[in-house]
This record gives C-alpha cells, structure tokens and sequence, in this order.
C-alpha cells in the first residue's frame, strides 16, 4: 500500500517530502490551475527539483493536448525537458490512445493510463501495458456508479501483470482505506485529506491525558 500526494502546491510538496510519507505525486492542468498564472513546465521542473533535493519519488505529469499524435510528442517533449529518471506520463484511457501508450511503454517511458471509471477500461488499458491505471474514486460516485466495484474487478483483471491501480480523486479520508481494501495498490488523496486521515478526536484527548499524568506526577 502506498500514498501519493495529488497536488501541485510546492509549499504543500515541500511539506509532505520532508516528513517522508509519500510514495508519489500526482498532477494534472486542473491542478496546476489552481496555482494562479504559472507555466506549465516550469511549474514542473520546481517539482522535479523539490523531488530532486529531498525524495526522488515518481511525479506523474499529464499531457495536456487532445489528439494523439500531440499527446505522443508532447510526452517525448516533457520527458527530455524535465530530464528526471522517475517521471511518469499521464495519458487518458481511450482507443486511439492506447496507441500512445504502447509507444511510449515501448521506448521506456512509464506511463499512468488515467481517467479511468469503468472496468471495461480497464480492460482496454490492460491491453498497452502501462505501468499505472488510475481509477477516479468521486468521479465514478458523481455518475451513480459504485467506485469499490470498478476498482475490485480491476484488481482482478490485473492480476499478474504488474500494472497497479492508483485510486484517486479522494475527498473524504474514509475512502483511503476502502480503496485499498478494494484491491488499489496506491491512493492518490489532496494534502487536506491526508491531514483528516492522520486526525481524531480521542487520540488527542488521550494524549492531553498522557501528558497531564505525567506534569502532574509525583506532586501528591
């Protein structure tokens, strides 16, 4: 079982390698959206360096063209510009898309197969053999369907082929663990999940109980 951090925030990145917790980290344009008026790649290659100076992890990056000609040589683009030996491309599920898949998998570009709500997709991106298949937990939950499904039955399908499930798009800390209990080998949550998840009211209490036991030792 292993954590990633989906985000694009270098303060929260910063944070979370420090303290050593992560496993990966994801991305994609929404998220680099949200960090005011940046540069695609050079929002990339800060996160590369962070990666570079305290935890060489893998970092997903996602294509941001639509056809599959562009999502193929932009990859190639990303993969020499950001020059790092852990990245992964993101390239979303699709028939022609499998086609970029395969070619990148093939010149030893990993790759995460993303966008992923069915298993019968899961069935198709199966068969470019990428190194990850990402599962959308919420996105799956928003159309009516059952997420713990999709991603159980992918575990099956994938059984033998090395390929692991990330589940992402967390918004709740509950559904970390159902993820993995579904079969994900990896989560992808937002820092505010991860912080919920580490929380609880009791454990707090019991250590205000621990620590005033013992300011208060010996005085009777």
């Amino acid at each position: 079982m292993k954590l990633f951090l989906d985000t694009c925030n270098l303060a929260e990145i910063e944070k979370y390698l420090k303290l050593g917790v992560l496993s990966g980290i994801t991305t994609n344009p929404g998220l680099v959206a949200k960090e005011l008026k940046v540069d695609y790649l050079i929002h990339m290659k800060k996160i590369v360096e962070l990666c570079q100076r305290y935890q060489p992890i893998p970092l997903s990056v996602m294509v941001t063209e639509k056809e599959p000609a562009g999502m193929l040589w932009q990859a190639k683009q990303f993969v020499s510009q950001l020059n790092y030996s852990n990245l992964v491309i993101k390239i979303p599920i699709g028939l022609e898309e499998v086609n970029v898949i395969k070619e990148l998998e093939k010149n030893n570009i990993r790759v995460n197969c993303t966008c992923v709500m069915t298993s019968g997709q899961t069935l198709l991106g199966v068969q470019a053999k990428p190194r990850y298949l990402s599962i959308f937990y919420n996105q799956i939950k928003d159309a009516g369907g059952d997420p713990v499904r999709v991603i159980k039955e992918s575990s099956q399908l994938l059984q033998g082929t090395g390929i692991e499930i990330i589940s992402g798009s967390i918004r709740h800390f509950s559904e970390i663990p159902e993820s993995f209990l579904a079969g994900a080998d990896i989560v992808t949550a937002p820092p505010d999940v991860l912080i919920k998840m580490a929380f609880h009211p009791k454990t707090k209490e019991e250590l205000d109980k621990f620590h005033d036991k013992f300011i208060h030792w010996g005085e009777n």
